[in-house]
This record gives C-alpha cells, sequence and structure tokens, in this order.
C-alpha cells in the first residue's frame, strides 16, 4: 500500500509545476516523507521532509513578499489619492483667482466705460458752456460798441 502511494506521489512531483504550485508541492513532499518512514526509508524521508520544509519556507517568503508589496503599493495609492487631492485644491484656489481676477477686469471695464462716457459728456457740455459764454459775450461787446 505504502509503495503505491509513494509510485503516484512521485508522479505527481514529476508532473508538479513547482514554482506556481508551493501549497500542493509541500502536500506531495509532506506525504511523501510520511510513506517513506512508514516503510522504513529514513534517508527518502528525510530527503522528502527537507522539500516540505523548502518548500513550506518558499510559500512563506512569497506570502511575506506579497504582503510586503501590498503594504507598498497601499502606501504609494494612498500618497497618489493625499498627491491629487492636493492638486485638487490648488486647481480649485486657481480656478477661483482666476475668476476673480476676470470679474475685477470686467468691473474695471465696466467703471472705466461709464467713466469715459461721463468725461466725454462733461468735455461737451464745457465746450458748449465755453460757446454759450463766448456768444454771449460776444453780444455784449456788441451791445457796448453800438448802443442803441
Amino acid at each position: 500500500m505504502y509503495d503505491s502511494s509513494i509510485y503516484f506521489l512521485k508522479k505527481a512531483e514529476e508532473i508538479l509545476h513547482y514554482p506556481l504550485s508551493f501549497q500542493l508541492a509541500t502536500t506531495i513532499y509532506k506525504y511523501l516523507a510520511d510513506n517513506y518512514a512508514a516503510t522504513g526509508d529514513y534517508r527518502n524521508a528525510w530527503t522528502a521532509g527537507n522539500k516540505v520544509i523548502i518548500s513550506y519556507d518558499s510559500l512563506i517568503k512569497r506570502r511575506k513578499t506579497f504582503e510586503a508589496l501590498k503594504l507598498i503599493s497601499d502606501d504609494e495609492l494612498s500618497q497618489s489619492k493625499s498627491e491629487l487631492k492636493t492638486y485638487e485644491i490648488q486647481q480649485s484656489i486657481l480656478i477661483g483667482i482666476i475668476l476673480i481676477v476676470l470679474l475685477s477686469l470686467i468691473l474695471i471695464l465696466f467703471f472705466y466705460s461709464r467713466l469715459n462716457k461721463s468725461h466725454k459728456l462733461l468735455i461737451k457740455k464745457n465746450i458748449d458752456l465755453v460757446r454759450s459764454e463766448m456768444s454771449s459775450l460776444g453780444a455784449k461787446s456788441k451791445k457796448d460798441k453800438h448802443p442803441i
């Protein structure tokens, strides 16, 4: 019975894609070690036992590496999210500043236009006033020269 188990476990070991399935390799080597020990073949039991330890250590190393990489990627993700949020806030502030400047420019142009119109109207009224004074002075001076 142990011999047939050993035979089939050895066949499983041959077709095993070791790097892809550490858990399966660990299980096969554990059963091989148990079967060799049961048949009294302690040398092969010890070899299979070492393979169990190596496979188990590789499995643990891969898990720890995966966990470390996951922590690193989670940290980088949170840093990226934080930087993105900072950029979004900066962009919002910049857009607000641009809008305030544009609104200020529009208001300045509006008030400048009104002031310019008022200034032109005032100049026109001054010209009209000067003309009316000139014509009234001209009429007065004619009266003074030609009394009736």
